[in-house]
């Protein structure tokens, strides 16, 4: 199921011009449907941790198909990744080592900069 959700995730991003317009938001949505499904199928997804992450991945599925609305896609996307704050917050798991958190401020630094070196200012107001 996973292998499946991969490949159909790839046929979306490098094939998309030769999807059909009727297909569009299935196959956009489709690899994440396969992700839920198979992690509903898991015994480890009776966890709070879990649920809340299941939750949060079927709030930005259903935000990818409605993003051709903006802002109810968007808001789907931001009710998904408060669910994942509450998840990861609720977990009992170690903290990320000070290494990994520079090298992700780094990484969130330097596509910024892409992004303005990329768009006009009129696109990103920074």
């Amino acid at each position: 199921m996973l292998t499946l959700a991969v490949l159909i995730g790839l046929c979306y991003i490098f094939l998309f011009t030769h999807i059909p317009e009727s297909l569009t938001y299935f196959v956009k949505i489709l690899p994440m449907l396969l992700i839920i499904a198979y992690t509903l199928r898991l015994p480890l997804t009776r966890t709070p941790y879990h649920q809340w992450l299941i939750v949060g991945l079927t709030f930005c599925m259903i935000g990818d198909y409605t993003l051709q609305w903006f802002i109810v896609g968007l808001s789907f996307f931001l009710t998904g990744h408060i669910f994942y704050i509450v998840a990861f917050m609720r977990t009992k798991q170690q903290r990320a080592p000070l290494a990994i958190k520079l090298a992700v401020t780094l990484y969130a630094g330097l596509m910024i900069l892409w992004l303005q070196v990329q768009y006009s200012p009129q696109v990103i107001p920074f």
